[in-house]
This record gives structure tokens, sequence and C-alpha cells, in this order.
């Protein structure tokens, strides 16, 4: 039963959010409406559609825990294109016992979304 009701709110979910996105696709950039209103006249907007990522570089620090020991990570990632992105991450625990290294390089293949959030 539990299952059920997980998927019948996750398709309402979804129809919701297709909804918002084919009005906010309609809508144009003097729609908005402001959280804050003094932010009206202030020069900041947020156009819609597809967020550009072409030729973006990132980098991002982590630490955490791997069992009990500390375990930090870096990450540095590179889109030449909209749709294509390359990843490296070095990771490492200084563990008593057992030092570990993990390092990795990925291709990323994305399809942006409209709106703020974008996969990663």
């Amino acid at each position: 039963m539990r299952r059920v009701t997980f998927i019948v709110l996750l398709v309402i979910q979804a129809a919701g959010f297709a909804a918002t996105n084919a009005r906010a696709a309609e809508a144009d950039s003097t729609s908005v409406e402001y959280l804050v209103p003094e932010m009206r006249n202030q020069g900041f907007a947020l156009a819609y559609g597809p967020r550009p990522y072409l030729r973006r570089l990132s980098f991002s620090p982590a630490f955490g825990q791997l069992g009990s020991e500390p375990y930090y990570l870096l990450r540095l990632a590179f889109n030449p294109s909209r749709f294509l992105g390359y990843e490296a991450s070095i990771g490492h625990s200084p563990a008593k016992s057992v030092h570990s290294l993990v390092h990795a390089l990925n291709i990323v293949a994305r399809w942006p979304f409209e709106g703020r959030l974008q996969p990663t």
C-alpha cells in the first residue's frame, strides 16, 4: 500500500512540475514575481530557458568520513559543450591501518533543464 501511495504522489508531483515548466516557458521576463518587491527595478533578471554550460570550469573540495576515518576529496569539472562534460576527482583517507587513494575520470552527458535547478 505504501508503494502505491508513493507512486501516486510521484505522478502527481511530476504532473505539477510539467505544468509549471509549461507556464514558465510561456511567460516572458516581465511577468516575474519578485519575492522582495524592492528588487524589481534593481537590474536583476532571470532569463527563461536552459542554462548554458558552455566552457564552464568548476572546482569542488569535500570532506567526510570513510568508516570512522576522515576522507578528503577534490573534484575538477569542465564542460566543453552544453551536453558534454569531463570530471576528474581524487580522494584520500589517511587512516592508521589502511591508507586509501581513490581517483576517477568521468565523462558526463547532461540534458539542461529550463529554470534554476540543473543536474550536475
